[in-house]
């Protein structure tokens, strides 16, 4: 194998991570400022199908719906491009066993023309079966799948058919934390982000550590996930991305590619 550099392949996920969160940022910036009430096109078109001056309590009903409608296209940029991002990885894995002789390269373009057909979470089953390639955030992309298809096509209110548990629809992802611990083993989380200096009286540490967030949203509820969490989701998606290629060197450098690290 020639010299291969990956950072394009990686680039394909956080690009489209990027994307997602300035697109939210600024869709739901605007949905939540109290100020912000311009909807026309008037000004643009002069063509008018909702009324011109519509009430505060109208607006603010365009705003929630708006929101929803930012958070699905949000959620399909993250989701898209990180497919995208594993048909890249997983092209990739394939050279790498065509340049060892162990796969064919009719079998390998079989087993490409394959990968490139099926859903996001059985892509990452395939290429973790495949080559030593895992992932932690199989569940996470399929709960992910759910929540945009119930704003999609329901308008972010849960039905029956959107649920994962008994309790409805659930969102769980591992987001940071930081801890205040104590000499006396007491531990404080301290609000993130931080704004001012920690002082620890007593003395200790500050640890950051990843736990285990979830959002559960009952049937005939409306889902409504905070800019913190979308905020945390993106960034475990974009880390896992970066570990994936991380497997991904190890692999091509056993098969004596020479891999440029930035």
């Amino acid at each position: 194998m020639t010299q291969v550099n990956l950072d394009n392949v990686l680039n394909i996920a956080c690009l489209g991570i990027r994307r997602a969160i300035i697109f939210m940022g600024l869709g739901l910036n605007a949905a939540t400022d109290p100020n912000f009430k311009d909807y026309s096109l008037i000004p643009h078109t002069g063509i008018s199908l909702v009324p011109n001056a519509a009430s505060d309590e109208v607006i603010e009903e365009y705003k929630r719906e708006f929101s929803s409608w930012i958070v699905a296209g949000g959620l399909r940029e993250i989701i898209e491009s990180f497919s995208v991002f594993l048909d890249e990885v997983y092209t990739f894995c394939l050279q790498t066993s065509i340049s060892n002789d162990t796969l064919t390269l009719e079998d390998a373009q079989n087993k490409n023309k394959c990968f490139k057909q099926v859903f996001l979470n059985k892509k990452l089953k395939l290429l973790s079966k495949d080559y030593p390639i895992d992932s932690e955030i199989n569940q996470l992309l399929l709960d992910l799948g759910r929540v945009r298809n119930c704003l999609t096509h329901r308008r972010g209110i849960v039905s029956n058919e959107d649920c994962n548990t008994e309790h409805g629809l659930q969102v769980s992802w591992k987001a940071l934390e930081i801890v205040a611990k104590q000499q006396t083993g007491a531990e404080t989380p301290i609000p993130f982000p931080i704004k001012e200096p920690v002082f620890l009286a007593q003395g200790g540490t500050l640890n950051a550590q990843w736990y285990i967030k979830s959002a559960v949203f009952p049937v005939g509820t409306s889902i409504r996930l905070k800019p913190r969490d979308l905020s945390e989701i993106a960034f475990l998606v974009n880390e896992e991305a970066k570990k994936i290629i991380s497997s991904v060197i190890l692999i091509a450098r056993s098969a004596g590619a020479d891999i440029t690290e930035h």
